[in-house]
C-alpha cells in the first residue's frame, strides 16, 4: 500500500494554514475647513480566517484580522 503514514499526513495538515486575502476600501474627503473626513470598510467581503487547530480554542491564528467586517469613520482636524 502506497501514501505513507496517514497519521504523519493528518498531522502535518493540521499544521498547515493556507493563505487569506482579505479586501478593505477607504474614501475621503478633504474639506474646505482643513479637515480630513474618511469612511472605510475593512474586509469588504466578510471572509473568516482559517481555523487553526493548534491556537487556543480552536479559534483562528492571530497572525490573521479578527472576523468579521469592519465599518470605520474618522474625522481628523488640522489647527
Amino acid at each position: 500500500m502506497g501514501g505513507g503514514d496517514s497519521f504523519t499526513q493528518r498531522n502535518a495538515a493540521e499544521r498547515h494554514i493556507g493563505a487569506t486575502t482579505y479586501h478593505d476600501a477607504s474614501f475621503f474627503w478633504n474639506a474646505p475647513w482643513n479637515a480630513k473626513i474618511t469612511v472605510g470598510v475593512n474586509n469588504i467581503f466578510d471572509k473568516n480566517p482559517p481555523v487553526s487547530v493548534t491556537t487556543f480554542a480552536n479559534s483562528f491564528d492571530p497572525q490573521y484580522e479578527v472576523p468579521g467586517r469592519f465599518v470605520y469613520f474618522r474625522y481628523a482636524q488640522k489647527f
